[in-house]
């Protein structure tokens, strides 16, 4: 666990090519998620695969990309944000991603809902359009962008205009290795009593190798015991690409000019520790590269940080690491010099002694344990960068925070979520979380949306039998001996409660009540009428303030058998007296509510103030409802006037401040419940109409984080809103809270009836 600045995360995703692949990309990959976990962070990697190959992954290895299939890349961001990772760091190079120019890993990043750290291994000083857009695109969604080199730093900066605080500067980490005599090391490798040059990496016509191999012969004839290891694998792609042609050239050469007992190939791929050694076995390393253009060198960095004195042409990385007499620079394709820079070095052991602790020295700061640190840095300050831009909406893309004029009613999810026994509780994403049983909470809920769904003519087959199994399910959890309903149940049809809480019996009452409120087969109407009269006995000892209003909304729909009757009545009123009674005792001047806190479907309270009143006829329960729902609109509005429901990641208490974070659907769902009846029922239709508009909107997209809870893939909602994401589940609560707030929008735009009653 990472904690920086009072901010703590866990687990972090590295996005690239990794180890077993040969690449320089995959090693660093690898050493930097090495790196970040000996900080105590867990790194997951994210895996590219070159066309038709498979590896031998470790297991750190959680998901791969085949390079060329884009719609992988999308499936890539999906599984990351189900687990939930706090930050990605995407390791950035052309050539590695599918696509013009590598454009399908933008699939990915536009898909991300997690802080996004991007390193730049390449920076092209003149790119072709394409990679101008790619880049340009991946800079724009990523939080952080690391460079290795000043040079990199500045680039971005000109030439695609990125602010200098977003840009972090760490250097490519090198290999933590003590200073030692490389005369010491030498016998272990077979070099005893040999001068030692070295180059390593993937070779690769770009290298420059010959230039070194032509220096040889002048050089062997001052320094004959001079040995040249050429260390590492031909690059895979050259290989395929050539037949090893580079190679099998440079062996020619060598033999040509007579000096092939003076160079040694190692045509394999090295791992780090054997590395190592053969950097501390080496008096000079050598690196011809052919071209200016190269912003990071990952060999250059090792080698730098094991304190090798170094003789490199000056492309970009090399000139700015090797400034101040920190190395030799020579002019590209010169083999004069090089053999000129070598033998002075050689022949200088002192010179050569001093630049070799000069580079150690200097080297310090770059070894992987500290730039795994500076990543870790990093991170969290992406992290505190994507809060940031959450909360300011001046860069958001107007089209996800433009109002919505009808939602769409998709019970796709719902029907997944259904068995034969009832509606489940959770999701795992899409997938139903069967661990998680049932409830009568969402059963009743359920049935609710159903009545709902039949007042627009959508109780479809399918959709009349879900609407039987939830009426089932409540008619099983009741329990004649307590007169109340259980409410949780295992998936192995094992009740785990023998009487539910008010709350709950609150809610069947409420969703029995639309349901035989609603315009459905008379004989289904009959099952849930008769549950219903047996539910309302015990409310009248209930202390639940929730409980109260549940019942209330379940006892006071106009076309509901009970509305006339003489107990339901009395039983409504008592339950509204007592919520008004609530009110007035907590009222306080800037808290107009009914408890000294604010928790949780917070606006069925002023709801049922306003349905009982219409149904009784009663005039002070209506302005306490429009008041409290005035009150409490006031107080969800968040950035940019977007509706932004009281957080539930804590109580709303009097005289604190107000939690932020969480926001949940039901909050959503009972604001458009309760706006619809008070544009029904106030002198102001057209405000009430508009803040309905405006707690559905939050559904899709007009809300804090600009994202849509609402899965238009599967018809399902996830579950919150967070600080920085939307929760990955898409239970039945949430998923029921869109449909049930968007049938009722639906109902009243689509009916525009606007019965604006009024009680004298």
């Amino acid at each position: 666990m990472r904690e920086s600045q009072g901010h703590v995360f866990q687990r972090a995703c590295l996005i690239g090519n990794y180890t077993p692949r040969q690449c320089g990309i995959a090693t660093f990959t690898a050493d930097l998620s090495t790196a970040i976990r000996e900080h105590g962070v867990l790194a997951d990697i994210v895996a590219l695969n070159d066309r038709g190959k498979e590896y031998d992954y470790p297991a750190e290895v959680i998901y791969q990309i085949p390079e060329a299939k884009a719609c992988a890349y999308r499936a890539a961001a999906d599984y990351l944000n189900f687990n939930d990772y706090s930050v990605a760091c995407l390791q950035h190079e052309y050539g590695i991603f599918g696509g013009p120019a590598g454009s399908h890993i933008l699939q990915l990043l536009r898909n991300l809902r997690m802080p996004l750290v991007t390193t730049l291994h390449t920076i092209l000083e003149s790119p072709s359009d394409d990679q101008r857009n790619v880049l340009e695109e991946i800079v724009q969604l990523s939080q952080r962008v690391v460079v290795m080199s000043r040079r990199a730093k500045s680039m971005l900066q000109s030439q695609f205009g990125i602010d200098s605080d977003r840009i972090d500067l760490v250097a490519h980490g090198s290999l933590d290795v003590n200073l030692c005599s490389p005369d010491s090391i030498k016998p272990s490798l077979g070099f005893a009593k040999r001068k030692v040059l070295l180059t390593f990496g993937l070779l690769s016509p770009d290298k420059g190798i010959e230039y070194v191999i032509q220096a040889l012969p002048a050089l062997v004839k001052r320094h004959p015991d001079l040995l040249y290891v050429v260390l590492g694998a031909t690059h895979p792609q050259v290989r395929a690409n050539t037949n090893d042609s580079y190679r099998k050239s440079l062996v020619a050469l060598a033999k040509t000019l007579g000096v092939e007992d003076n160079i040694q190939f190692e045509d394999r791929f090295v791992e780090k520790e054997e590395l190592a050694v053969y950097l501390q076995a080496a008096d000079i390393y050598v690196t011809p590269y052919l071209k200016p253009h190269q912003i990071t060198s990952g060999t250059l960095s090792f080698a730098f940080g094991c304190g090798k004195p170094i003789i490199s042409t000056p492309y970009w990385h090399a000139s700015e690491l090797l400034e101040d007499d920190n190395g030799i620079l020579v002019p590209f394709r010169d083999s004069a010099a090089i053999e000129e820079s070598v033998g002075d070095l050689l022949d200088n052991p002192t010179k050569l002694i001093q630049m070799s602790e000069r580079a150690y020295a200097l080297g310090r700061p770059m070894t992987w344990h500290n730039t795994g640190k500076l990543y870790l840095d990093s991170f969290v300050q992406a992290i505190e960068d994507g809060k940031a831009q959450l909360r300011s909406f001046n860069n958001l893309p107007t089209l996800t925070r433009t109002a919505i004029e009808r939602p769409r009613v998709d019970v796709r999810h719902m029907a997944t979520l259904t068995d034969d026994t009832g509606i489940l509780q959770h999701a795992s994403g899409p997938i139903p979380n069967r661990n998680e049983g049932y409830c009568v909470d969402d059963n009743a809920r359920a049935l609710l949306v159903c009545a709902r769904l039949s007042r627009l003519g959508m109780l479809t087959g399918p959709v009349e039998q879900m609407a039987n199994t939830y009426l089932s399910y409540l008619q099983h959890a009741w329990s004649p001996s307590t007169g109340r309903f259980r409410n949780f149940m295992a998936y192995n049809r094992t009740w785990l409660d023998d009487v539910g809480s008010e709350d709950s019996h609150g809610r069947a009452v409420w969703g029995l009540g639309e349901w035989t409120a609603s315009n459905i087969r008379s004989d289904l109407r009959r099952v849930g009428l008769l549950m219903l009269e047996k539910a309302l006995p015990e409310i009248k000892s209930f202390t639940s303030p929730r409980a109260w209003a549940y019942s209330i909304l379940g006892l006071s729909h106009d076309e509901s058998p009970l509305v006339g009757e003489s107990f339901s009545r009395e039983l409504m009123r008592d339950l509204a007296t007592r919520l008004a009674d609530h009110y007035e005792h907590n009222r306080k001047p800037n808290w107009n509510w009914f408890e000294v806190y604010a928790s949780y479907d917070n606006a069925r309270l002023c709801e049922a103030m306003l349905v009982a009143g219409r149904a009784l006829e009663d005039r002070r329960f209506i302005e306490i409802g429009l008041e409290s729902l005035e009150w409490l609109c006031d107080n969800q509005v968040g950035e940019n006037g977007v509706f932004a429901p009281i957080g539930s990641d804590e109580v709303w208490y009097r005289g604190k401040i107000k939690p932020i974070h969480d926001q949940q659907p039901l909050e959503a769902w009972a604001i458009v419940d309760a706006c619809v009846i008070a544009a029904a029922l106030s002198d102001s239709p057209k405000v009430w109409t508009e803040r309905a508009k405006w707690a559905m909107d939050w559904f899709l997209g007009v809300n804090e984080r600009s994202i849509p809870l609402i899965d238009l893939r599967t018809g399902g909602c996830a579950d919150g809103l967070q600080e920085d994401r939307v929760s990955d589940n898409q239970g039945a609560e949430s998923t029921l809270a869109y449909i049930g707030a968007a049938t009722k929008y639906l109902h009243f735009i689509q009916s525009q009836n606007w019965n604006h009653a009024r009680v004298a």
